[in-house]
Order: structure tokens, then C-alpha cells, then sequence
């Protein structure tokens, strides 16, 4: 060390003023911030939790696809597509979408609507003058819209072609005869045969079959490669998924998909989890998808407006007052608005959602007969999306589940009489 005369050191200032100039840009130095790290994956731990969700409830596997801001950032199979061949789930594992198969044909629909071809509110007997209803006011007044929202009047009627022999025209042909419950446009009764008639008379204004106006104005535009209408077609490609159900020990047996070709528009479609990210790329995307208009971004807001109140039984404070849109259930999550629309068939069970504020969505589809899973896999994902403290979802559907086991055990213990 050099010191000078008056004893300062050389090797940091030579003058008090020059000491005090070191002192202030040190101190400035010190607020600058520091480089920014990368943000921490908020799905890091997801894979441990999903595997660990297959084994409480004893599934053999899920596909799953997450969208963020117009990018894919989890697209991925878990467990098992096969137990038999011990093939593995994947994102290209071909399965049936069910139910989420109507807000792909409202979308459709409304490429009709752009079109200038088809109007939500005139009546559909201006579009097919055979169609006709159990009243004279129904037939008359019914449009569109009011099939797509599950307000015709008409109950389910699931029995006329779940697994039966009727053609989807002789079904159409045969609506008349079915009674009416309420008086249009009074109350939500969810019905597979209106979304059928809805798409089948979308077929029409198209000059085509249901199928070929779907391929042509959503499927091809969005790349979905894999996506299709039959199980029979479904089950010859080389990814296709097998559907199972349990009995009470959780053993899985595994079960023939069912064919709803004669309702297509209801829940027909078959797809994989790649192609359903596209589908949600382009809902969160306000209709684009890779810089093309495929929806317009009015009749978007139009399909996830709500159009219908449903009653609610309010059971979670986390889960709020649920509507119904054009082919989606409208509610919010944690105080966040939540667009979704589940499917249930034997053996499959799927779920689409997406938060439209959020640009985000998730898509899923499990290869078992309905349970909890589906959804607590979904709030998981927006959970740690959001940036909020998990909720044990899984934990709340399984002491349902085994409530409802016990409930249902112990009326067969008193050999209470099934209801008919």
C-alpha cells in the first residue's frame, strides 16, 4: 500500500472529495437491479402430481394439452393408452371428445353465420321447411340459438337413439312425436337430439353433410390431423386409445366406445390432445389461428355469452354461478371467468376449458368412465397458472365418490326398491 503525505490511500482516493465521488458510485451501483432470472415453470411439479392423481384414482392414463399467450406449454400423455399391450398414453393418442364435440359444432355454425348463410335468431323451419316439433308454437318459433342453448323445451329423450338403429334423418323426422317438458325458452334442459338437429340442418345450409361443413371450416384450417367423426375410423389408426370401466375394487375392464354417429353433432368427434391445443390456440387467440380468421371474434364473444341460467347448488365458495353460452358452461374459477364444456361417455370422460382474459386453456381427456379426476387435474393446472395456493381438489371428489359409494351400499343393504 502507498501512502501519501497526509495519510490517505493511494489504492482507493487520493483526496477526500475523490473518496466521497467513490462513496456515491458505489451507493448508485448498488440500485441498479440485477439481471433478471428466468420465471420459475409454474407446471414444474405437474408431471409427479398427474402420475400421482392415475394412481389415487385408478386410471390408466391421461392426455392433456396447456395454452399460454398463443403458444403451447404442456402437451403430453400420461400412464397408459392400453393395459392390455402396456402401450403408452400420448399427446396423439386418438380418443372420443363426446359432449366438448357441440362447441366445435357451434363454431362451425358460425362460420355459417359469417357467411351471411345462417342467422342465430330466425326460425329453423326458415331453413328446412320439414322440420317440426311436438307443438305448433315450437315448430314455429324455434330457433338456432335456442337449440344451441339447450332452451327448446324438449327433455332428453336419450333412450330414441343412444345405441339404437335410427338413422340421424329418421331422428330428425321423428322429433314430433316427442313430448315437450316446458315451454321454449323457459328453462335449461340440456338435450342431445336439439344439437344434433341444430348440426344436421347446419348441413343443409351448407350444401353438405354436418361432417363435411366441421372438416372443412374448423378441422382442416386448424390442422387437426388426427381428428374425425367415427369410432370405427378411430380404431383402426395406429395411436387410438382404449376406454375402460371399473368395478368396486377399481379393477378396469375395457369397454367398446360408443358409436353416437346418429346424433353426430351431439358428442361424435374423436381427436387427439395435439389437435384439441390447436383448438384452443385458436379460442384464446379470439378466432385466429396462425395469423387466419378460422372464427370471427364476434361470434366467439356470442358463443361464451351467457345465454341460459342454470340452477346451482352452489356446493364450492371457489366455484360461482354457472349459465350456459352457445355449446360452453359459463362460470368463474377463484374469481376468474372459466369457459368450459365437459364429455362423458363409457369409458372416456374429457374436459375443454379456457380463461378468455387470461389467454389461457387446457384440454384433457381420461381413458376411464367419469370421475373427479378430470376436473381437479383442470384446477391444478389453473392453480399454479395463476399463481394462486393449490386447493385439494382431488381430496374433495374422492370423499364424494366414497360417500356416494356408501350412500348407494347402504340402500342396497335395505334393499330399497331402484328407482325405474
Amino acid at each position: 500500500m502507498i501512502t501519501t503525505t497526509n495519510g490517505h490511500d493511494m489504492n482507493t482516493c487520493t483526496t477526500r472529495i475523490a473518496c466521497f465521488g467513490t462513496f456515491l458510485l458505489a451507493a448508485a451501483l448498488l440500485l441498479i437491479p440485477a439481471p433478471a432470472q428466468a420465471a420459475a415453470d409454474p407446471l414444474a411439479d405437474l408431471d409427479n402430481y398427474i402420475e400421482n392423481e392415475l394412481k389415487l384414482w385408478h386410471f390408466p392414463g391421461v392426455s392433456v394439452a396447456v395454452v399460454k399467450d398463443g403458444k403451447i406449454i404442456l402437451l403430453k400423455g400420461y400412464g397408459k393408452r392400453d393395459l392390455e399391450k402396456n402401450l403408452p398414453m400420448t399427446p396423439d393418442t386418438v380418443q372420443p371428445v363426446a359432449s366438448v364435440t357441440k362447441n366445435i359444432g357451434v363454431a362451425a355454425l358460425a362460420t355459417l353465420v359469417r357467411d351471411g348463410k345462417l342467422s342465430w335468431d330466425k326460425p329453423v323451419r326458415d331453413y328446412a321447411a320439414d322440420f317440426r316439433m311436438h307443438t305448433e308454437y315450437a315448430t314455429a318459433t324455434l330457433t338456432i340459438r335456442d337449440m344451441v342453448t339447450h332452451r327448446t323445451g324438449l327433455p332428453r329423450h336419450d333412450y330414441a337413439w343412444f345405441r339404437g338403429p335410427a338413422t340421424r334423418e329418421q331422428l330428425f323426422q321423428r322429433l314430433k312425436h316427442f313430448e315437450l317438458s316446458a315451454e321454449p325458452r323457459a328453462r335449461f334442459q340440456y338435450n342431445n337430439l336439439m344439437f344434433m338437429t341444430a348440426g344436421y340442418v347446419g348441413g343443409r345450409i351448407a350444401g353438405s353433410s354436418w361432417e363435411q361443413l366441421v372438416q372443412k371450416q374448423i378441422f382442416d384450417p386448424l390442422n387437426m390431423k388426427t381428428a374425425g367423426f367415427f369410432v370405427k375410423d378411430m380404431l383402426v389408426t395406429p395411436n387410438a386409445g382404449v376406454g375402460y370401466n371399473f368395478d368396486d375394487d377399481y379393477k378396469a375392464s375395457p369397454v367398446v366406445y360408443s358409436d353416437a354417429e346418429n346424433v353426430g353433432p351431439a358428442g361424435s368427434i374423436n381427436a387427439s390432445a395435439r389437435d384439441m391445443a390447436n383448438y384452443l390456440l385458436m379460442l384464446t387467440g379470439k378466432g385466429q389461428f396462425n395469423g387466419k380468421t378460422v372464427v370471427n371474434a364476434s361470434d366467439l364473444v356470442e358463443m361464451t355469452n351467457p345465454q341460459m341460467v342454470i340452477p346451482d347448488a352452489r356446493r364450492f365458495a371457489e366455484i360461482g354461478a354457472t349459465s350456459y353460452g352457445m355449446g360452453y358452461f359459463l362460470t368463474t374459477y377463484r374469481g376468474e371467468r372459466l369457459v368450459h364444456h365437459g364429455g362423458n361417455l363409457p369409458g372416456l370422460n374429457s374436459l375443454l376449458s379456457f380463461m378468455p382474459q387470461h389467454n389461457m386453456g387446457v384440454y384433457l381427456a381420461v381413458n376411464g368412465s367419469g370421475s373427479g379426476m378430470r376436473d381437479a387435474i383442470t384446477y391444478a393446472i389453473y392453480d399454479r397458472l395463476l399463481g394462486m395456493k393449490p386447493i385439494d381438489w382431488s381430496a374433495r371428489f374422492r370423499d364424494m365418490r366414497d360417500k356416494n359409494k356408501a350412500s348407494q351400499d347402504g340402500a342396497k343393504a335395505q334393499k330399497l326398491s331402484p328407482r325405474k
